[in-house]
């Protein structure tokens, strides 16, 4: 199903592997799937480095919110897991240069959680507010271009 640590499109899925469309668009998480990735996480630690076709990791994923799926207390627990077997998470990029915070700070819905979940991913690494993506912008330059703050 993973290829040098990248997910393939329509391949199936080892018991031991936590896909990556688990954390996606459309997906309420709940306490339960908090457990679910915990369990599935105690299995296998390095499914957190994984990374989707498009370069994402769960990390990323975890960071866009929407209109309709905003950050959650489930969201932060999740966030906190990865960092406990991955401290340099924040610093991973995607096939776009971005980085968690980037993706962060372009979500449609940011609430309180969406502060706590940029403290958690500073905290482990707080160098990671002065990387720019591959297009040069730091993460602070797309949440201040975000058309809910003009």
């Amino acid at each position: 199903a993973y290829e040098d640590g990248v997910e393939k499109p329509g391949t199936v899925m080892t018991r031991k592997v936590l896909p990556i469309s688990m954390i996606s668009e459309g997906r309420v998480l709940s306490p339960h799937s908090v457990k679910m990735f915990k369990r599935i996480l105690e299995v296998n630690k390095e499914n957190v480095k994984l990374k989707g076709s498009d370069g994402k990791t769960l990390l990323h994923r975890l960071c866009l919110s929407t209109k309709h799926l905003p950050h959650t207390e489930c969201t932060m627990g999740i966030v906190q897991l990865i960092l406990d077997v991955h401290r340099r998470a924040p610093e991973v990029q995607d096939q776009n240069g971005h980085r968690a915070l980037h993706i962060l700070a372009q979500s449609e819905a940011l609430t309180v959680h969406s502060v706590s979940i940029a403290s958690l991913l500073l905290r482990g690494s707080e160098q990671v507010a002065g990387m720019p993506d591959k297009s040069g912008q730091l993460a602070l330059h797309y949440l201040c271009s975000c058309p809910r703050l003009t």
